[in-house]
């Protein structure tokens, strides 16, 4: 791989223009922090106090330690307007940092930030280190669903799927887009082995699954009696679905499309009724 020279310039204090760049990138009209400084103050301060500002960082940078009252946040909780006022998961808690530590964290964010929220690069990103990470984890086993295909040229001949020759079988192990992933199975044992391997691989990587997001849909064949699949991540039970909607299209365990045909007969109502 070629050699990368190195950009000594991060590792500088911060600098003036810098500063002038993180405070106009503040948002107005936010609560501020424990020092009930808000950011309107930064903003229309001068110059003055764009140069002591800018002195503070350098000797933050000096000295390799950030003031405590930039670190701790004053938490407030809000209603989400759902559900009992009791329950703590019905509220969502709001941190409210110092707006000076905001500015210093801006800084840094510019330098080392290189992908932004929204940017197109984000998923491909993603998927990836995802791909990876799924590489990694199934390293010595391929679980997933095996698949039969013959291929003439370039193009999918199923005339030629009644023929033993020339059919070759590939095993699919998971369906990835952006970032939502479906990993497959055959068997039971095998599911469970697979998402034991998919959990070790997340915790090797610095990742967590979202276990409340996680479902597990047991598509059995027509001719057998159905079973709910009984999968654990970690110690968290996996809930069992019936019907899940995965890229836009409505999934059935009776892999019917009835649901998914009525869904768009709904959609396409609702569009002439807005006509």
């Amino acid at each position: 791989m070629p050699v990368v020279k190195i950009n000594t310039d991060l590792d500088l204090p911060p600098s003036l223009q810098e500063t002038i760049r993180a405070v106009q990138q503040l948002s107005s009209r936010k609560e501020p922090g424990s020092d009930a400084i808000p950011a309107e103050i930064y903003k229309h301060g001068g110059a003055q106090q764009m140069h002591r500002l800018t002195a503070i960082f350098q000797e933050m940078w000096h000295q390799g330690q950030v003031p405590q009252d930039f670190i701790d946040a004053t938490v407030v909780h809000l209603y989400k307007k759902k559900g009992h006022h009791q329950p703590c998961d019905n509220h969502q808690g709001i941190p409210l940092l110092n707006i000076a530590g905001k500015i210093f964290a801006r800084i840094l964010i510019n330098l080392t930030n290189g992908v932004k929220q929204g940017c197109v690069l984000v998923s491909t990103l993603f998927s990836l280190m995802f791909s990876a990470m799924l590489t990694e984890a199934y390293r010595d086993e391929r679980p997933g669903i095996r698949i039969t295909y013959h291929i003439d040229g370039r193009l999918f001949n199923q005339r030629q799927m009644h023929f033993r020759s020339r059919v070759s079988t590939a095993t699919i192990p998971e369906l990835l887009f952006a970032d939502a992933c479906a990993l497959n199975a055959t068997t039971e044992e095998e599911r469970q082995r697979s998402i034991d391997l998919f959990a070790a691989a997340c915790d090797n990587f610095g990742l967590r699954s979202n276990t409340e997001k996680t479902v597990v849909m047991h598509q059995s064949p027509s001719n057998t009696i159905y079973t709910a699949a009984h999968t654990k991540n970690n110690s968290t039970q996996l809930k069992s679905v019936d019907n899940f909607t995965y890229l836009g299209r409505n999934l059935s365990r009776s892999t019917k499309v009835d649901n998914e045909i009525a869904l768009w007969i709904a959609k396409a109502s609702q569009a002439f009724g807005r006509m």
